[in-house]
């Protein structure tokens, strides 16, 4: 398996001195930053913050669904072998699939 493309995580979400949600790398704190999001007008405080959280379990996010797309992948090969099949768990698995190679950019 190679190597991600991003900023490894955890990362976490701090407000700046602006009044802005800053995402950075967890283990650099201030020292890597990941990403910016404002509480303009147009987006509130209140869903910033909650956009720089969303953002800030990516990381956690995407290596829970390749955690879980490879136990459910196993289990599936099991129905499939013992009970005879497993198909609309193979298409859920499917779409993680894809989701996952779109977050890692391939």
């Amino acid at each position: 398996m190679s190597e991600p493309k991003y900023t490894k995580g955890p990362w976490i979400a701090l407000r700046d001195a602006d009044g802005d949600s800053a995402i950075y790398n967890e283990r650099n704190h201030q020292d890597l930053l990941i990403a910016t999001t404002s509480g303009d007008d147009y987006v509130g405080e209140e869903e910033d913050t909650a956009n720089a959280r969303l953002i800030a379990k990516c990381p956690e996010m995407l290596e829970a669904l390749k955690e879980a797309e490879r136990n459910v992948t196993m289990l599936c090969n099991y129905c499939e072998k013992e009970l005879g099949g497993a198909t609309y768990t193979r298409e859920m698995v499917d779409k993680w699939r894809e989701l996952i190679r779109e977050a890692e950019g391939e």
